[in-house]
């Protein structure tokens, strides 16, 4: 009786070694899986952003044609308007760098003469 009690207690081990291993493969391919329909739906978040850009640059053209021959001259409204798009284009680059930079370095409160010369 001791024998057959120790054989089924050295089979169950092996099926819950059997069951570690399994839990751990289908934990990867989970994992992988996970990974995988994240990246799916960026790639498909970026297709609808180029066309998007498409589309805007399209629109654009268009009103352009509409728009008299002076607006289009060197030095009129068009190049008024284009700078301030690279204002604005400048700024949002701007606040986006800030905002990762305070995510990856901690903020410092005083700064001495000390702390600059490092």
């Amino acid at each position: 009786m001791q024998f057959q009690n120790e054989q089924c207690k050295k089979q169950i081990e092996k099926y819950d070694e059997q069951l570690k291993l399994i839990g751990s493969v289908q934990s990867s391919e989970f994992k992988a899986k996970i990974v995988e329909t994240k990246t799916y739906g960026e790639i498909i978040e970026n297709e609808l952003k180029k066309l998007d850009v498409q589309n805007l640059t399209r629109h654009v053209h268009f009103l352009t044609l509409f728009l008299p021959e002076q607006f289009l001259k060197r030095g009129a409204d068009q190049d008024c308007i284009l700078v301030l798009l690279l204002i604005h284009r400048l700024i949002s680059k701007c606040d986006l760098l800030i905002n990762e930079i305070q995510k990856k370095f901690p903020r410092i409160d005083q700064l001495n003469f000390d702390d600059v010369v490092k």
